[in-house]
């Protein structure tokens, strides 16, 4: 029997962290769940019971700083869960790993292709609200019904599944190793699903750090949704994603590459690198 872990961090954030839960549970199993707590200053209300939590200390409030702490409290985690465990999926807990529908794949399938390298980088799509034309969510209904857009850039694309203990980058955006984008694993990344849940989150995140290197990143965060803007004519999902895939992965004539590389073109801005701008697939719209 194939045996799957889901790892994740959290701080002060249960609203992700429950989405985290149900769905990942319906792929590993609850008592396979594994989440840090950032922080013993609080208290989750989400429900853990069966999970599998670890409480996290020496938060400072400086993102860079946290951020490698909690790299470096991955790194650990995941050299414990592969003595257990043949994957791990982890990542954020707004960040979702799905294997594409056309591909037909059960899960044990899909991570099969994670045994070459140890990982694969997962073809990352923030999803975005155009507020415009699209209703606030409707928590009965699934959220990639309810939403058109998502943009591709390359802090995205992340080796979120993998076979081995890949030590952690900041943010987990890099796999020590050539950069290898799967042909079937897809993570949708939903800070920016809806605006009124991302300005809830945003307000506790800032205040839980106030005038802090938090501040800068809420900035971020709200400056990705405003690309819809700037672009009339969205790629098609398909090929935004096979000219990310290529461009994330090669450089000039090399066609082995280490780190993940900026897209040398592009639909839009964001944060002054290249991305696409992509209408997503109806095929991905009952995933979450």
């Amino acid at each position: 029997m194939t045996r799957i872990a889901a790892l994740t961090h959290v701080r002060k954030d249960d609203y992700f962290l429950a989405l985290w839960i149900k769905y990942y549970s319906e792929i590993c199993g609850r008592a396979h769940l594994h989440v840090m707590l950032d922080g013993d200053d609080w208290t989750s209300a989400v429900d853990l019971s069966g999970l599998q939590v670890e409480v996290l200390t020496g938060r400072e409030g400086l993102r860079v700083r946290d951020d490698s702490r909690l790299a470096a409290a991955h790194t650990r985690k995941l050299s414990e869960l592969f003595q257990s465990y043949d994957y791990v999926i982890r990542g954020d807990c707004d960040e979702f790993v799905c294997i594409d529908p056309a591909a037909g794949l059960s899960w044990p399938e899909a991570l099969s292709e994670t045994r070459a390298e140890g990982y694969v980088y997962c073809n990352g799509v923030d999803v975005i609200h155009d507020p415009t034309t699209e209703a606030a969510f409707d928590s009965r209904k699934p959220i990639l019904a309810q939403r058109r857009n998502g943009v591709l850039h390359k802090g995205y694309f992340k080796p979120n599944v993998m076979s081995r203990a890949v030590a952690s980058s900041a943010g987990g955006h890099r796999a020590d190793g050539p950069v290898v984008v799967s042909a079937h694993f897809y993570m949708f990344h939903l800070a920016n699903f809806d605006e009124g849940v991302f300005a809830q989150r945003m307000q506790a995140r800032v205040s839980d750090a106030k005038g802090g290197s938090y501040d800068s990143h809420a900035v971020t965060r709200r400056s990705v949704s405003a690309v819809i803007d700037t672009c009339d004519s969205p790629l098609d999902f398909d090929e935004g994603i096979a000219r990310a895939r290529i461009q994330l992965s090669t450089r000039g004539g090399k066609t082995v590459v280490y780190r993940p590389q900026k897209f040398r073109d592009g639909t839009v801005e964001f944060e002054g690198n290249k991305a696409f701008l992509v209408r997503i697939d109806p095929r991905f719209r009952d995933i979450l």
